[in-house]
């Protein structure tokens, strides 16, 4: 028996159950995500009406084991329509790019723009006035930088194991390093009370940050729901890399400026962070990381949260940290090499410590930056 999926045209987001050959039960969702306000709750899980990226799913299969399963999987038949995919951020950002979510409006310091873009966030942190400040700037390096998506490559691959009890009771056993951030997220796209979602962590193999998001965990209880009994997804490597968010690409603008004398007196900065198919990378993060080392009165960061045809982007050791200290630690040593300073002279003149203020605002409480740089001069 073959199946053959054509896009859902229901609005109903209930599942159905094909009966296919060998005891496997097909469940294909009409819903990947539930809508708040016209933000979408991301759901890696099933798709909708439409796969956002390689490696989204479109259907789930149960069956007394892997060798059914994969039996059942051959049997459906996938009908495609190619659509235009945007899969980097300066053609996502294009004049006409294709809409990944055209319901979407950006949101712009803080208010509603209403334009339809795929930056579906854009946030500024600023102090004392830069623009005017590299007016006194003996020495300004511009520059822009490109980082890639990584994923953490953990050694466990994402899995889950759900029973969907007959008193309407849902526990999980997942390798994952936040058991509550799986029960709401699970509660959420499944339309569940949070208090009937258990979910209990297993040892995670790794995660590095990768293993806080949800894949699996609600295609496992539907899949549970449906057969009445338990069941277990568990991802191949491959599906690992295509499927579950790495850390974010980004694309950086920078623009510092110096005195002779060696002392940071603007600093510039557009960071656009790549999402994925779902809105939320770590742009506020890269945000508040990108001058934490130095002090300076006159700086700004404009962040941008950009949406691509990939997976959505998830946390990886430091989010958002990596890939702006990249781009700006760059310019610091250019900027030294310019001024005819040793490098770590040159952190040292500027680096931040207890009282300085940060861009977005807080003051520094102790921080080790002057320790660790005069240890590595030592060194």
């Amino acid at each position: 028996m073959t199946t053959t999926i054509d896009r859902p045209t229901s609005e109903n987001a209930a599942t159905r159950v094909i009966s296919a050959n060998g005891g496997a039960n097909i469940i294909i969702s009409h819903g990947d995500y539930n809508v708040v306000g016209t933000r979408p709750v991301r759901h890696d899980g099933v798709d909708k009406d439409k796969a956002l990226y390689k490696g989204h799913a479109i259907a789930a299969v149960a069956a007394i084991n892997v060798h059914v399963a994969e039996a059942a999987c051959k049997l459906i038949e996938v009908v495609y329509e190619v659509l235009p995919a945007v899969v980097g951020i300066k053609d996502a950002i294009a004049p006409g790019a294709t809409l990944i979510h055209p319901e979407i409006t950006q949101k712009s310091l803080g208010n509603e723009t209403g334009i339809h873009s795929n930056i579906t966030k854009h946030a500024r942190h600023q102090l004392g006035d830069p623009d005017a400040a590299f007016a006194k700037a003996d020495v300004i390096v511009e520059r822009e930088f490109t980082t890639s998506m990584i994923h953490q490559g953990y050694i466990e691959p994402t899995n889950a194991t759900a029973m969907w009890n007959l008193d309407g009771k849902i526990t999980i056993w997942t390798s994952t390093q936040g058991a509550f951030a799986v029960r709401d997220s699970t509660s959420r796209i499944l339309g569940v009370p949070v208090s009937r979602v258990r979910a209990i962590p297993q040892e995670i193999g790794g995660g590095f940050g990768g293993k806080v998001n949800v894949y699996l965990e609600p295609v496992a209880a539907l899949l549970s729901r449906e057969s009445g009994r338990p069941v277990k997804l568990i991802m191949s490597r491959a599906e690992v890399f295509q499927a579950t968010g790495p850390a974010p690409g980004s694309w950086s603008k920078i623009k510092f400026g110096a005195t002779k004398d060696g002392h940071l007196v603007a600093m510039s900065a557009e960071i656009y962070m790549e999402s994925g198919a779902y809105p939320g990378s770590d742009t506020g993060a890269a945000m508040r990381c990108i001058y934490a080392p130095y002090k300076c009165d006159d700086m700004r960061v404009d962040g941008y949260d950009v949406l691509t045809n990939r997976p959505k982007t998830a946390a990886y050791r430091a989010p958002g940290a990596p890939q702006t200290s990249f781009a700006s630690e760059q310019v610091i040593d250019e900027l030294a090499e310019k001024l005819g300073m040793d490098p770590i002279e040159f952190r040292l003149l500027n680096a931040s410590h207890e009282g300085v203020r940060q861009v977005h605002g807080p003051l520094h409480k102790k921080v080790g930056g002057i320790e660790v740089l005069n240890a590595t001069k030592e060194h």
